[in-house]
């Protein structure tokens, strides 16, 4: 397994260029982020290289949805300017929400199907075109469903069973989905099981606890469980560390790679 932090919640009261290196200090030679038009991308793959750490993963899409047909040529667009970055950074995986967030982290409602039907059908054709599109960037397009109950309402995607029904519908190995272990758990799935039974289809993992999405292990989710699941099965795709420290940010983001036996 390789293990990522992600820069977006932690060493907060850093300027973000400097986050890469606070991240090299506590232990990790991998970072993520999550959208690139607003960051000097390219240089953070530089200086990320210059500490021998790799970008593991960013967002794929922050301003277009997988349903609506409308706005199907502006994501596609959208995505592709997406996997060429993801290209020139030699990243091998893109963060793909299935509906654009606002603001506040809910979803925006009138950019969705108007059934459950319509909704599958559209977020379906979508996948299918940007599993193409991802084939031929040669990067993995990794599908997160999110928490409705506090941190997304009306997110149109926040169960992992329906998330593993589209991926398999679409059949391609470079559409996954990214099983984000706090919102699930929020959603109240028995995460143990689900990954279990469903890990082919999981291309990456996000860690935090809950309550509170702090550093994993600082609450009630098995994370002990789930790391010895994970070794057992074989799983050798990423983990990224994505909470938000209760305490020193270096401190927490050294303790969550004890989660494997680091640090």
């Amino acid at each position: 397994m390789r293990v990522s932090l992600c820069l977006e919640m932690i060493f907060r009261e850093l300027p973000f260029m400097q986050r890469i290196e606070a991240a090299r200090g506590a232990g990790y030679d991998a970072v993520e982020f999550w959208g690139w038009e607003d960051k000097p991308w390219r240089e953070i793959g530089v200086q990320a290289a210059a500490r021998q750490m790799s970008i593991a993963a960013f967002s794929a899409n922050r301003r277009h949805g997988l349903c609506l047909p409308a706005e199907r040529d502006a994501l596609l667009a959208e995505v592709r300017a997406s996997l060429e970055k993801a290209q020139v950074l030699d990243c091998g995986h893109l963060m793909l929400l299935a509906s654009p967030l606002l603001q506040d982290g809910s979803a925006d409602l009138s950019r969705q199907g108007s059934t459950e039907t319509e909704l599958d059908r559209q977020a379906l054709e979508s996948l299918h075109a940007l599993a193409a599109l991802a084939a031929q960037h040669g990067v993995v397009l990794e599908l997160e469903p999110l928490n409705t109950r506090l941190d997304h309402p009306g997110y149109p995607l926040d169960n992992s069973r329906r998330a593993f029904q589209w991926i398999s519908e679409v059949n391609s190995p470079w559409i996954r989905v990214l099983y984000d272990v706090y919102h699930m758990y929020l959603m109240e799935e028995d995460v143990l099981r689900c990954v279990e039974e469903n890990l082919p289809w999981i291309g990456y993992f996000h860690f935090a606890d809950a309550p509170g999405r702090h550093a994993p292990r600082s609450g009630h989710i098995p994370y002990a469980e789930l790391c010895s699941l994970l070794r057992t099965k074989g799983y050798d795709g990423v983990v990224g560390m994505e909470f938000s420290p209760s305490g020193e940010d270096g401190a927490a983001a050294s303790a969550a790679l004890k989660c494997f036996g680091h640090g």
